[in-house]
């Protein structure tokens, strides 16, 4: 006969309940990715608490850096709040799910995406010593969101210079 939970025994979830933290800290920390640690933290008291450690979630974030290739730098991950952590971990699947699966009332999203238009703004006067502002070409967004590096023309001369702001 099978059990279920409403007959006083314990179902598959509730024996994971019953192992000791420690043991539950290490499925967590190995072998689970964020989406599945939200759901089992749903399950029980004890699962619940430590996926709410942060060192699960920083090891979290970074095999999820290492699998989608996002400089980890990116993040301060010891400056972060569990909240931040979890949401950073759980970002790159929520952004693919939205390009795989779009909400109905969206357009469809082109794989190679061209500017419609391309401009040189000049950003500053207060950053070139002789006043002629930066004119910027070629922006590019670091994986991670973090840093955006761009060719950059000063002035009036003739050659580039690579800039990098960091956007954090």
């Amino acid at each position: 006969m099978e059990s279920s939970p409403s007959d006083g025994s314990v179902g598959e979830a509730g024996q994971a309940c019953r192992l000791p933290r420690e043991i539950v800290r290490h499925i967590l920390l190995d072998s689970l990715d964020p989406f599945t640690i939200l759901s089992m933290r749903r399950t029980c008291k004890l699962i619940y608490k430590t996926s709410r450690d942060k060192d699960i979630w920083v090891a979290t974030l970074e095999k999820v850096c290492e699998e989608y290739g996002i400089f980890k730098p990116t993040f301060p991950m010891a400056q972060m709040s569990l909240m931040e952590l979890e949401h950073a971990a759980t970002s790159p699947q929520r952004f693919l799910s939205l390009i795989v699966h779009p909400h109905p009332n969206t357009q469809p999203i082109q794989y190679r995406l061209h500017p419609r238009r391309k401009r040189r703004e000049p950003l500053s006067t207060d950053s070139d010593p002789n006043g002629r502002p930066y004119l910027v070409e070629n922006l590019m967004l670091v994986p991670g969101g973090r840093y955006l590096l761009c060719t950059v023309q000063m002035g009036d001369s003739e050659g580039h210079d690579i800039a990098i702001w960091d956007l954090g």
